[in-house]
């Protein structure tokens, strides 16, 4: 399998311009217009590499290639849906106590 690596850019490009922020930065906020743009973009890009899509009942997108084996088990990733500062307001480091 080759790696389009031009393609890779221009579509990561292309998602980035889904924001409520100037360049560089890419801001959207959860079911913004942008966002639902977001969404779409990529089930777009999922279903033309053939791959299965669903959206469960909240919104979390699934791309799924179905293997030829159906007895085997799926395989499963998924980026966070934090950013490193939602992450820490919602997971903020315990506080060191003096010795």
């Amino acid at each position: 399998m080759k790696i389009d690596d031009d393609r890779i850019v221009a579509e990561l490009e292309k998602l980035a311009e889904f924001s409520d922020a100037p360049p560089p930065a890419v801001t959207r906020v959860v079911y913004s217009e942008q966002d639902l743009r977001a969404r779409e973009y990529i089930k777009e890009l999922c279903l033309a590499a053939g791959l299965a899509v669903r959206e469960d009942a909240v919104g979390n997108t699934f791309a799924r290639w179905n293997g030829s084996d159906t007895e085997l088990a799926a395989i499963g990733t998924a980026p966070s849906p934090f950013t490193s500062e939602d992450f820490r307001a919602v997971h903020p480091r315990p506080q060191r106590r003096a010795p």
